[in-house]
């Protein structure tokens, strides 16, 4: 006796339509928690390999890892941050072998859906913009 013969279909339908709602409401939620929390991208729009790409907030540091030339790389990071600046480092890999370091933005604490890019140019300077 299959499954729909034991329980009708009627019923089946029923479990399905359960099990999809709820899938759909798992893509939701997971969705809005990245719209929520805010993030870093980092843009390598230099013909040179990043071979080592960080930022540290006051209660955060991240390390981006390698960023070839014309690729990103983003993180979101927790909402729970003191006040203070997006301090930036990026080791070149050689022949440059150089490091480029700054600050670009200001981060408080609880800013939903902030998004800051930090670009690594062709001329090898730093644009940093905020949405």
């Amino acid at each position: 006796m299959s499954y729909t013969e034991k329980f009708g279909i009627a019923s089946v339908r029923r479990i399905i339509l359960k099990i999809s709602a709820i899938l759909m409401l798992l893509a939701i939620v997971y969705q809005t928690y990245f719209f929520i929390q805010p993030s870093v991208t980092i843009t390598n729009n230099s013909q040179y390999l990043i071979e080592k790409a960080s930022v540290t907030l006051p209660y955060s540091h991240w390390n981006f890892g390698t960023i070839a030339s014309n690729n990103t790389n983003t993180i979101y990071y927790a909402l729970d941050q003191n006040d203070g600046s997006y301090f930036y480092q990026f080791k070149m890999k050689a022949p440059l072998a150089t490091e480029i370091a700054g600050e670009c933005g200001y981060v408080t604490h609880s800013q939903y859906h902030k998004r800051v890019s930090i670009t690594l140019t062709a001329n090898l300077s730093v644009d940093c913009h905020t949405n």
